[in-house]
């Protein structure tokens, strides 16, 4: 049975008269997917009527697009104030027409048709004609390593491109234009692509001695222990970590960074990258307030991520000085990168390296607690404090001193071999007051 919230004041736009005999219809809403088929149907629908939107109004037009509507609700956003529950909903075809709006469903920012087979976007653009894009770069909001459906994105009916187009002065593009469209993308993709692996080889070339003396190291590392212990399953690790007595050290005080190493590890393949997850060490960390907090440390080296700007590279600190590089340029110019950079940005350095300090309780003393890190050649890093209820996350560091200032701090990128985390050092530090303190008093 169909069953609907109703309310006092229910959300909508009303078109302006002069727009009314060209669309047809007085009245347009935004509704949205909000189950276990939200992943199915990211985007936003447009609902046009001739009466005011109720709940009632919303499911029969969302059934009308298919739907099979078991509830529709008010939501607090106002890019979207219509949410639905359904049952089961329409095959999604090789072809969607999509509108972008500006604040509202009333001002068209533009509208294309969404060729999903090729993952494009193909919309008019006055300054360039009709262009093809990425369906992620105009379909979703991008927040560095994943993106979300953008709400300013709705999927319209061909009715409602037409309608909406002849309103902005505007077109849908023929068979051609699409044609065409595509064809000029490819060919600047392309191009830009030609760059970009020039860029990555030059690199690559650059440092190639390099990769030669750190896996020649991490090979020799191999045998030394500790010795590697894989465990299929989290709780296996964390039983064999509790048989091993906790090494008691205190603020200030050096010790390995690895004791053991248990967990997960996948080593390189061909034309890929490394990743490890590994519990490495069981602390009693003595306090400068004489509190001791257990602590389990474990190590993540994850290959093939993101490098943002300021990233350093400990085992080859030439790697980081890449910005000034003329191939970088030559590529930017031929095709616009977001700012990260793909991790082949550093051949000898391609992994993420992060810390996790995992407490056996809770006490007001973790919040202060950090670790220093130092790595070959000398060089420390002091990581910027991350606390959860459960876990510290040091994955942002800066060099010994002062405290950074909320977000600040840098990754630190490693070579993609975890027996070359046997060389590193480590402290727990306190910070306070702005300050890191290495000891009691």
């Amino acid at each position: 049975m169909v069953t609907f919230e109703h309310t006092e004041a229910e959300p909508y736009r009303e078109y302006p008269p002069a727009a009314r005999p060209v669309l047809g219809v007085r009245y347009c809403t935004v509704c949205g997917i909000s189950d276990k088929l939200s992943a199915r149907y990211e985007h936003n629908f447009l609902l046009w009527s001739d009466e005011p939107f109720t709940a009632a109004v919303v499911a029969r037009e969302m059934s009308r697009l298919g739907f099979e509507v078991v509830d529709a609700f008010r939501t607090p956003d106002a890019r979207q104030p219509w949410a639905a529950h359904v049952a089961s909903g329409p095959e999604r075809t090789a072809e969607t027409y999509v509108g972008r709006f500006h604040g509202d469903c009333t001002a068209v920012h533009w509208i294309g048709l969404w060729s999903r087979h090729r993952d494009r976007v193909i919309h008019d653009q006055p300054e360039h004609g009709w262009r093809a894009l990425p369906a992620s770069q105009v379909l979703y909001d991008q927040h560095d390593q994943y993106e979300v459906p953008s709400d300013a994105v709705v999927v319209l009916t061909e009715q409602q491109a037409v309608g909406l187009a002849i309103l902005a002065g505007r077109r849908l593009p023929t068979a051609s234009e699409l044609t065409e469209a595509l064809r000029a993308e490819e060919e600047y993709r392309w191009a830009g692509q030609q760059l970009w692996k020039r860029f990555y080889d030059h690199r690559a070339a650059q440092f190639a001695a390099d990769v030669a003396r750190v896996r020649a190291e991490a090979a020799r590392l191999a045998d030394v222990p500790p010795e590697r212990r894989p465990v299929s399953y989290r709780e296996d690790a964390e039983q064999a970590v509790a048989g091993i007595p906790p090494l008691p050290v205190r603020v200030g005080e050096p010790f390995p960074l690895v004791r053991f190493l248990i967990g997960s590890f996948h080593d390189r393949w061909r034309d890929s990258y490394g990743s490890y997850t590994t519990l490495c060490n069981r602390l009693d960390v003595v306090t400068g307030g004489g509190v001791t907090i257990e602590l389990t440390l474990e190590v993540m080296v994850r290959g093939g991520l993101l490098v943002h700007p300021g990233a350093v590279t400990p085992y080859c600190p030439a790697e980081a000085d890449y910005l000034d590089d003329p191939e970088l340029a030559l590529a930017q110019a031929g095709q616009r990168w977001p700012d990260p950079l793909w991790c082949a940005v550093f051949p000898v350095s391609p992994a993420r390296f992060e810390v996790w300090g995992r407490p056996a309780g809770t006490s007001t003393a973790l919040r202060r607690l950090s670790i220093a890190l130092t790595f070959p050649g000398g060089k420390e890093f002091v990581a910027v404090p991350a606390w959860s209820d459960t876990f510290h996350l040091w994955d942002y560091f800066a060099t010994a001193g002062a405290l950074p200032a909320d977000g600040e701090g840098h990754e630190i990128f490693v070579p993609d071999d975890i027996n070359l985390t046997k060389q590193v050092q480590a402290r727990i530090v306190e910070w306070s007051g702005g300050e890191v303190v290495d000891g009691p008093g």
